[in-house]
């Protein structure tokens, strides 16, 4: 959207672009840093890179902004959620930072992905309220022979596309509501692989919140989740592709359950909200 025409973009992928980018090891675990990475963690600027003989390391930081205004607002609307006068102005969406990388110890290089997040300076630019620093990734990817790699840590599950991408990142301006029903990111393990030629991709993991809900592992939400994606149709210069996926999703949650969402507004009141289910599992299908 550009000046409020819709306006698509013509950027074709040439094979050559392709054939230089992939002439490096790409990244081999299912979901990449949270960051926008290249196709080769080798490429890119060097300003941010530190190598030793057994590592490589990338570092990272994010000042994402967000500022919002409402047009307009109906009867039945102020209503429901009240005035929308409230979720005007800015605010630091996000403060990233982290590093990620190789530990070349081994014939085959495990990755490393370790970040942080806050909220700092929390709405309207103004305030000097500061929200804690926490770990929102720390995960261990060593890869098992050409295409499997293991995943140890707190990751994101294999359960959505719009989940597993990074939300500076998206193709659109946000998540979809649907999005309430997933985690964010969980503690666990997670097996992903490829085959023919990357076309076809599966990851499966089994999760268990004990250390963010500070509980003990068999009191703690766990989870089993799964996804395998297809891309049926791909041009020969890559720029036009099919792209087809299943994932499922099984958690132990137990009451109180409870969903509640936005509209893919960040600065907005929670529009859906299912209060308390009276539940004890929850299953998932996308």
């Amino acid at each position: 959207m550009y000046q409020g025409k819709l306006r698509k973009s013509t950027l074709e992928v040439r094979a050559s672009d392709i054939d230089e980018l992939t002439e490096h090891p790409t990244w081999s675990a299912y979901t990449p840093p949270p960051v926008s990475l290249p196709t080769s963690r080798d490429a890119g600027a060097s300003w941010n890179h530190w190598d030793t003989k057994q590592t490589k390391n990338v570092f990272f930081a994010i000042l994402a902004l967000d500022r919002q205004a409402w047009l307009s607002q109906d009867s039945a609307s102020q209503e429901q959620v009240g005035s929308l006068d409230l979720f005007e102005g800015g605010e630091i969406r996000d403060l990233r930072m982290g590093i990620f990388g190789t530990l070349n110890f081994f014939d085959r290089p495990w990755g490393y992905n370790i970040s942080f997040s806050s909220n700092a300076l929390d709405k309207e630019f103004e305030e000097g309220r500061l929200t804690s620093c926490k770990a929102i990734d720390y995960r261990l990817d060593i890869p098992i022979g050409d295409s499997l790699s293991l995943s140890l840590g707190k990751q994101k599950e294999p359960i959505s596309m719009e989940r597993t991408m990074s939300l500076v990142n998206l193709p659109m301006q946000e998540r979809s509501t649907s999005a309430a029903f997933l985690p964010g990111r969980s503690f666990g393990a997670q097996l992903s692989g490829n085959a023919l030629k990357g076309r076809l991709s599966s990851a499966a993991g089994a999760f268990n919140n004990f250390i963010d809900e500070d509980a003990a592992f068999s009191e703690a939400t766990s989870s089993v989740s799964g996804r395998v994606t297809w891309a049926t149709l791909l041009s020969e210069d890559r720029s036009n592709v099919l792209h087809l996926a299943i994932a499922g999703r099984v958690s132990d949650d137990g009451p109180p359950v409870r969903f509640n969402s936005k509209p893919e507004f960040n600065k907005a009141p929670i529009f859906i909200d299912t209060d308390i289910l009276a539940t004890n599992r929850v299953e998932q299908l996308s």
